[in-house]
């Protein structure tokens, strides 16, 4: 069932791709078309002689309109790529938290009160603030340092110390 399911997506993705590799060429293509479509009714359906003036204006302005008409198709593919990834993210955030039925309640046995119970649990916090404080305080150092020696500079930075968690041992009991 699975490989079928992979086949599927394979395919779909070939097909993808070989219409994207169409849609690019003909994109990259339709310039010059423009171009010689628009000779060929200037001549032969409305009736009017080419002169050079009229060419190379034609093609100075069709010039123009070159790199807008290129980067049209890749700005429509990576809309609808971006409006597909949003629509993703937006559906896994409106998701319900959890799922009822894939959770088993139980009601608490007299031999172990309590549902979680952690022992000598070691719970670490406040280090980024810390670092950002040590940093703050080296930056506000250096400056009155740099008006010393440099022999007394090069001492205190290497005398400097690393941040320290701030930790704490607890035993919780929740019931």
């Amino acid at each position: 069932r699975v490989q079928s399911a992979r086949s599927t997506e394979v395919q779909a993705l070939m097909a993808n791709a070989a219409l994207k590799a169409l849609s690019q060429y003909m994109w990259v293509l339709s310039p010059s078309m423009i171009v010689f479509i628009t000779f060929i009714t200037h001549v032969l359906v409305l009736g009017h002689r080419l002169d050079a003036s009229t060419a190379f204006t034609v093609v100075a302005l069709f010039g123009l309109m070159r790199t807008p008409l290129t980067a049209a198709p890749q700005a429509l593919t990576a809309f609808a790529e971006a409006r597909t990834s949003l629509k993703r993210v937006q559906d896994f955030l409106l998701t319900s938290e959890m799922d009822h039925r894939s959770v088993t309640k139980v009601s608490p046995s007299p031999h172990e009160p309590s549902a979680i119970l952690i022992n000598k649990g070691t719970f670490t916090w406040g280090q980024k603030q810390q670092q950002q404080q040590q940093q703050q305080q080296q930056q506000q150092q250096q400056p009155q340092s740099s008006s010393s020696s440099s022999a007394s500079a090069s001492s205190s930075s290497s005398t400097s110390q690393s941040p320290q968690p701030s930790s704490t041992h607890a035993t919780i009991d929740i019931t």
